[in-house]
């Protein structure tokens, strides 16, 4: 009988434990891509990149809400902890809606810049940030692309 009230305690008391919520920590050596849009979080893992016969690096993103796209010119020739200035218009580009939004050229002070961290011959790492303006002429709306971090990225 003493069996039985121990195997029903034992019953009792693994059936009244709260199962443990696991939390996956990210792995640190995937590639992510963050930034914050106009005040709302972006992320995306699977960028898509290429770099084309002129040299420039052409980085696409996307995620429910935006499609952002970043231009990086003359690639080949730039070197980790560089700051390059968004110094040519659409250097960086944000897709919300029905509504495109690029990266101007304003003279110096620039509007935004990129920051490799990590430039080596397989992945890039780095930081950037930049304004953007409504490509429709009637409209001078601007939005903000901030704390942006991108880790891991192969091309």
């Amino acid at each position: 009988m003493k069996y039985i009230y121990l195997l029903l305690v034992s019953l009792i008391v693994v059936s009244s434990c709260k199962e443990e919520d696991i939390v996956l920590e990210p792995d640190p050596n995937q590639p992510s891509f963050t930034c914050t849009i106009d005040g709302n979080n972006f992320s995306d893992h699977t960028p898509t990149i290429d770099v084309n016969g002129s040299d420039m690096m052409s980085i696409d993103l996307s995620d429910e809400t935006y499609t952002l796209s970043l231009r990086i010119y003359n690639f080949s020739t730039r070197s980790a902890g560089e700051v390059i200035p968004f110094s040519v218009p659409a250097m960086g580009i944000v897709n919300f809606g029905q509504s495109t939004y690029a990266s101007i050229f304003s003279g110096p002070p620039y509007d935004g810049q990129i920051v490799f961290t990590t430039l080596d011959s397989e992945k890039i790492s780095g930081t950037f940030f930049f304004k953007a303006q409504d490509t429709d002429p009637s409209m001078f709306t601007n939005i903000l692309v901030t704390d942006g971090v991108f880790e891991n990225i192969p091309y």
